[in-house]
């Protein structure tokens, strides 16, 4: 986006500086408005979407530079002005959540150089917001069309390795955590039940655990009889909420009744989570929840076990 479609909102104080500032901006081609009022800038930039850039001075403006980082991902490019060094500077930025910093008196090349920066930086989150519709529409169709187990009501495995590669490019592209849980039947409660009992009582379990989870986890049935829970955009302490509630509506089912014994299985959890800016991979998520599902079943499992 060029300059002259873009208006910046200037908070300066002191006349001269504010003067210098919208001299310079209006040079480059920007729309400038002006306040020395912090009250009226906030209220510029919660009511005008055209504000696309904010210059805001300190000390004086520390209450616009918190509205602006509020606004989440649809706030403006903010830049904060201050006096004294570069890496005071860097500092007061990093504090408040800026785009990027401006040491007074103005210069050109200085204020051009961090325009120019916060100005890519915003044609950026432009394109990273345009892909991030794209995968949601293409995660949203794949679930109208995608076709769930009609006794456990979870995914195919197919399909789940569909919507699997979506994740893992949103996690990777936008720095989120994922977790998976990692589910068993503990086998000790279950000696001698026969085929048919068995049968009934996975469907109990599969529907408890679909029922615990949210619309976008994704539950599966995995390798050798395990349920695998992937869990989007979630942490360990959000997966471990995640395991624990699953745990419990499994222990409240209602079982089956076999010679004369009414029959309640309890499951083992292993939980895993990866963290933001740490390599994305599928392989070794499931491997950490592997690790913690057997940790839970030494344990005696029906229990939930992290993976830290």
């Amino acid at each position: 986006m060029r300059a002259a479609e873009l208006t910046a909102l200037i908070f300066e104080t002191g006349k001269s500086n504010a003067r210098r500032a919208e001299e310079l901006l209006q040079s480059f081609g920007f729309q400038v408005i002006v306040s020395d009022d912090v009250e009226t800038a906030i209220r510029h930039v919660d009511s005008a979407p055209g504000v696309h850039i904010v210059l805001c001075g300190l000390p004086g403006g520390e209450a616009l530079a918190r509205a602006v980082k509020a606004r989440g991902r649809e706030r403006p490019a903010l830049v904060v002005a201050s006096s004294g060094e570069t890496s005071a500077g860097m500092a007061m930025a990093e504090s408040f959540g800026a785009d990027t910093f401006a040491l007074r008196p103005y210069k050109r090349d200085a204020v051009a150089a961090a325009l120019h920066a916060v100005v890519a930086l915003r044609d950026e989150r432009a394109r990273a917001a345009g892909l991030e519709v794209e995968l949601a529409s293409e995660r949203a169709r794949l679930l109208r069309l995608g076709e769930t187990d009609p006794k456990s009501g979870f995914h195919h495995f197919e399909f789940f390795k569909k919507l699997l590669v979506l994740e893992l490019k949103r996690a990777r592209r936008y720095g989120y955590s994922l977790a998976a849980c990692l589910i068993a039947l503990d086998e000790g409660r279950l000696v001698g039940v026969p085929a048919a009992p068995r049968a009934d009582l996975a469907v109990q379990v599969a529907r408890a655990l679909r029922a615990a989870v949210r619309d976008i986890d994704m539950p599966v049935d995995y390798a050798d009889g395990h349920v695998l829970v992937f869990l989007p955009h979630t942490d360990l302490s959000g997966a471990e909420r995640a395991g624990r509630r699953m745990e419990e509506a499994v222990r409240g089912i209602d079982g089956v009744d076999w010679e004369g014994t009414r029959v309640k299985p309890t499951v083992s959890v292993g939980i895993a989570a990866l963290k933001p800016g740490k390599g994305v991979s599928f392989a070794k998520l499931v491997r950490d929840a592997s690790m913690a599902l057997r940790a839970a079943q030494l344990k005696g499992g029906a229990r939930v076990v992290i993976k830290s």
